[in-house]
């Protein structure tokens, strides 16, 4: 019997006997869904107070003042982890990178005015990435995937949850505001006046707020590349074969109710026909190259630098006036074939 995936794995490992009944309970009460969202984040945040009675017999709030914010952060995080399971274990959607295409997205760099919104286009509620060979900068554990989910707190801005699993089942998370400006400035907000991490931002424990300052410029751009990987998934015209859709709710007694749908486990290839043609090209220039002598070939084969790219579409000073990013895989270099382009859109509403 082959192994379960290590995501299926996690999931099985966090969640404890009837957390889904109890969700399905609070979500059928709850405020209508935010768009990009699984779910409110208040539910979450409900269903771990409610473990935190049974199991200590108090509430957070009755607790000693100088005991109430740490357990107060305990029971956020804890709160983010499940929300994340669970948005996750509602489609379970796996995106396994070509290799070529997986590295030159660790790779790129956010830069400029790329804004945040094409995030709510996520194909699922929360997807997770596969890495393999990623390392985490902090510790240096082999990074299994990341999970990406959006997620939106009270009156604070809609954030982006990047929750990495490592090869030993530990996870590391970071939470990105996704407030006004682009995605770079949501970047840049990890960092605090001084330089380091902003102990907000990440699970405590973790050592993150602690780093250097050369390790915490090792950490943005690690999340630099986390990001463009989630961004590739946003795109209209990102390689992925079969495209998932969200599932919809359905009406019980005249009224819609968000329901907890399981679908079975699905892997997404991404960028597989641009990785292999590029893989084809490359060992014919080779094979040729053995039968010439290397003479007469022009350049050797390379894929350039892949990055982002953003230009404006419609009258300049128009209401229709757009921006439009576009992912260039990268410039096919010494073959035949063009490069293959993902165009990112701004959307006003996701449904």
């Amino acid at each position: 019997m082959p192994e379960p995936h290590p995501a299926v794995r996690y999931l099985s490992s966090i969640t404890h006997a009837g957390v889904w009944a109890s969700f399905a309970r609070a979500l059928a009460k709850s405020p209508p869904r935010i768009p990009g969202c699984w779910a409110p984040f208040e539910v979450a945040i409900l269903i771990v107070v409610e473990q935190f009675v049974e199991e200590n017999r108090i509430r957070p709030w009755d607790l000693p003042a100088d005991m109430q914010n740490t357990v107060r952060q305990q029971v956020h995080n804890a709160a983010t982890l499940l929300y994340v399971a669970g948005a996750w274990r509602a489609t379970q959607g796996i995106y396994r990178f070509h290799p070529i295409i997986l590295e030159a997205l660790l790779d790129s760099k956010v830069t400029g005015t790329i804004p945040v919104d094409p995030l709510l286009r996520l194909p699922e509620w929360c997807v997770f990435l596969e890495t393999p060979g990623l390392r985490d900068p902090v510790d240096n554990q082999p990074v299994t995937g990341v999970f990406a989910a959006l997620r939106k707190v009270e009156t604070q801005p809609l954030e982006l949850c990047l929750q990495t699993l490592h090869e030993d089942g530990s996870t590391a998370l970071s939470s990105i505001p996704l407030g006004v400006g682009s995605l770079k400035d949501a970047i840049d907000g990890l960092r605090d006046a001084r330089g380091k991490l902003r102990a907000g931002s990440f699970e405590p424990g973790q050592g993150y707020t602690d780093l250097e300052e050369d390790e915490v410029e090792r950490y943005m751009r690690y999340h630099e590349g986390l990001i463009s990987l989630v961004l590739y998934l946003c795109a209209e015209e990102a390689e992925i074969p079969t495209r998932p859709s969200l599932p919809r709710e359905r009406v019980v007694q005249g009224k819609k109710r968000p329901i907890l749908p399981v679908r079975p486990l699905q892997v997404h290839e991404c960028g597989y026909r641009f990785g292999a043609a590029f893989e084809s090209a490359r060992k014919e220039r080779e094979a040729r190259a053995r039968g010439q002598g290397g003479e007469g070939l022009g350049l050797t084969p390379h894929v350039r630098r892949a990055h982002w790219h953003g230009h404006w579409t419609g009258p300049r000073g128009s209401t229709n006036r757009k921006m439009v990013l576009r992912w260039h895989h990268a410039t096919q270099v010494g073959f035949d074939g063009a490069a293959a382009v993902a165009t990112l859109r701004p959307v006003e509403e996701v449904t």
